[in-house]
Parts: structure tokens; sequence; C-alpha cells
């Protein structure tokens, strides 16, 4: 099934020439914003991802939580490095997909996307939704967890869709747009964390102590 790019706000193809999808370097709180604008909806939390999270020194990541009625948090986290070539050969039919209930491959933009998932057991896990794009450069890895899956995705259908469009978005990358720098820099205190369970008794991670430090 091909799925189409979905916005929840302004996309690529909104903006005007002097806020180019690529003008501005990129930051997290730029990420962050993206995040935010496809996914449509308020965040009730965002911070950077550092190295002791998974995530390479050269790459930028974030996670960003939204809450729903049903009192289930969904946490999305998305990733832009390098590319390798092991995401090269990244499909539907690849050893990185090969547990999954469901995988479905587009080309939003022209930009070759996964969509792959894990359906949830009930009072045991919820199981899990994965997306990962191939940019001429880079790439865009976006996992979520929180909801509960069904096998057809069921209510997190509109959420999948979202997030393809998210991970196709060329200003999800090492240079973003000035939208997304200004919307960033515009999170309140309330939203944008140092660090993921800052506040909660978990310790901040060595690299904010380091000047090369991941976000």
């Amino acid at each position: 099934m091909s799925l189409a790019a979905c916005a929840g706000g302004a996309g690529p193809a909104d903006r005007s020439d002097d806020e180019r999808p690529t003008s501005e370097s990129t930051t997290s709180r730029a990420l962050a914003a993206a995040v935010i604008d496809h996914v449509g909806q308020s965040a009730s939390a965002a911070a950077p991802l550092f190295r002791r999270d998974g995530v390479p020194s050269s790459a930028l990541g974030v996670e960003v939580a939204f809450p729903d009625d049903r009192g289930i948090s969904t946490h999305v986290r998305v990733v832009v490095s390098r590319r390798t070539e092991a995401f090269e050969r990244f499909t539907c039919n690849s050893r990185a997909t090969r547990f999954a209930a469901g995988c479905e491959e587009s080309s939003p933009g022209g930009v070759r996307t996964a969509l792959s998932w894990e359906a949830g057991y009930p009072e045991e896990d919820p199981g899990y939704l994965s997306v990962a794009s191939l940019h001429d450069g880079w790439i865009v890895t976006v996992g979520t967890y929180g909801p509960f899956l069904q096998e057809d995705l069921g209510d997190e259908r509109a959420l999948a869709d979202r997030l393809v469009a998210l991970a196709a978005d060329p200003a999800v990358g090492y240079r973003t747009s000035a939208s997304y720098v200004e919307a960033g820099a515009a999170l309140g205190d309330d939203v944008w964390l140092d660090y993921y369970g800052q506040g909660n008794g978990y310790p901040p991670p060595p690299e904010l102590e380091d000047a090369g430090a991941t976000g």
C-alpha cells in the first residue's frame, strides 16, 4: 500500500522561497518542532537524545511525548544519521523487518520509505511502530511506543501515515527550514527538557558536559 504524504501543519510545498527546507542548520529543538508539526497536536514533553540513548555521536535525535484522552502518552523518537551500507538494503524483505506483523514501502516525494510494526499483546506489550527513510546523504528513523497496536494498526493508522510523512520530509535532516527553527525556539520551558527523565531523578547524560555532545 502506498502511503500519501500527510502533515499536521505547513509542509515543504507550503513554504515560501525564503523558507526552503534546507535553509538552516538543524537543532534538536527544530527537529522536535518538525515532529510536533507532523503529528498535529500539542506535545507534553520533548528532549534531545544522547549517546546513552543509542544515538551515534554524529547523529541528531529527539523524543517527543503526546498525551491523549485514553491516558496513554504516545512517545515518538526521531533520529537523523548518516547513510550506511546496512540501511541501503532496508526494505520490507530485509532482516530488519522479518519479525514485523506488517510492513509497507512507499516513496513520498521520491524518498524511499518503509513503515513496519509489531502488533501488541494485551496486558503485556503494546507493540511498536517504526519508519525508516533514505534521503540523499542521510537517514531518518522514527520509532514509537505507548499506544496499543493491532494487526492492521487500528486507531493508529493515521499516526502511522503522519510519521511516514515526517520521515520523508526534506526539512527533517541535518539542515531544515526557518519555520522549524523558529517553532523549536518557541517551545516553552514546560515542554522542552535538557534530557528525557529530567525532574524524575534520572541522572543527566555525560554528554551534557561534553562540548561535542549530541543534541
